[in-house]
C-alpha cells in the first residue's frame, strides 16, 4: 500500500511565468537546501540561482535537457547545484 502523501504527489510540468521568487523566499530556500544531506556526503553545497531575465538564467537554459527546457523558461527560478 502506498502512503497517502505519496499517492497524492503532484509534479507540475508547467509554471506560472508571472510568479516571481523574491529575495526573502530565495534566501529561505537556499538555507534549507544548504542544510540538506547529500549523496556521498559531498558537502559543502554550492548553488547558482538565477531568475528569468538575469544573465545567468539565459546562460543556463541552452544547457538543459530538451524536456526540462520546455518548463524552465516559465519557472520563477532556476538553481544549479
Amino acid at each position: 500500500m502506498i502512503h497517502p502523501l505519496l499517492a497524492a504527489r503532484f509534479s507540475p510540468d508547467k509554471f506560472d511565468p508571472a510568479c516571481a521568487v523574491d529575495d526573502e523566499a530565495l534566501e529561505l530556500l537556499l538555507e534549507a537546501a544548504r542544510w540538506a544531506p547529500s549523496a556521498g556526503n559531498a558537502q559543502p553545497w554550492g548553488f547558482l540561482p538565477a531568475r528569468p531575465g538575469e544573465l545567468d538564467h539565459d546562460r543556463m537554459v541552452p544547457h538543459l535537457a530538451r524536456s526540462s527546457a520546455r518548463w524552465a523558461l516559465d519557472a520563477g527560478l532556476l538553481v544549479v547545484t
